[in-house]
């Protein structure tokens, strides 16, 4: 399924008010090896191909941006814990710095490595908020595979935007 690349441009915040540690273990996958990187997909418009693990995330990872939903701009905090083949598992970390509300959930789904699109719900919480839900994410990785774009899939969210670290 190929969905067009539209992200919002979002203002990208330092996110010191993630000094939080909730004692939750990150359990991650082994790295990919490097046959693994070694496998090459075509990109856009006849552009060269590029490496395929450069496009996908991969265990460890840390993506830092933000999001758009009716409580406002809110720091979000993607830490990939496993990638097999394209399943993704993940942790949602947000803070919203006017509230100073803090919350953590898993989250998951699949990821095409041809388009770079990634559909990801949400599963379990792990640190509930009062009067916040979970919100998933639709998006797309940059073709440099540094940033991940698009929008919440929550009625009333907007659009997400986050960096890898």
């Amino acid at each position: 399924m190929t969905r067009s690349a539209a992200a919002c441009a979002m203002t990208m915040s330092a996110l010191t008010a993630f000094g939080c540690q909730t004692g939750s273990p990150v359990v991650s996958a082994p790295l990919a090896t490097p046959a693994d990187n070694a496998e090459l997909v075509a990109s856009d418009a006849g552009a060269p191909p590029v490496a395929r693990r450069e496009l996908l995330f991969q265990a460890e990872q840390v993506w830092t941006g933000e999001y758009e939903c009716p409580q406002g701009t809110t720091s979000l905090r993607l830490r990939i814990r496993t990638v097999h083949d394209d399943v993704v598992n993940a942790i949602f970390e947000f803070h919203h710095a006017p509230s100073g509300s803090f919350g953590q959930y898993e989250i998951g789904g699949r990821l095409d490595p041809r388009s770079r699109h990634v559909l990801l719900s949400p599963r379990t919480w792990i640190v509930h908020p009062h009067d916040y839900i979970m919100v998933g994410m639709d998006g797309t990785v940059s073709s440099l595979g540094d940033t991940f774009s698009g929008r919440i899939t929550q009625e009333g969210c907007g659009a997400f935007s986050v960096r890898r670290n």
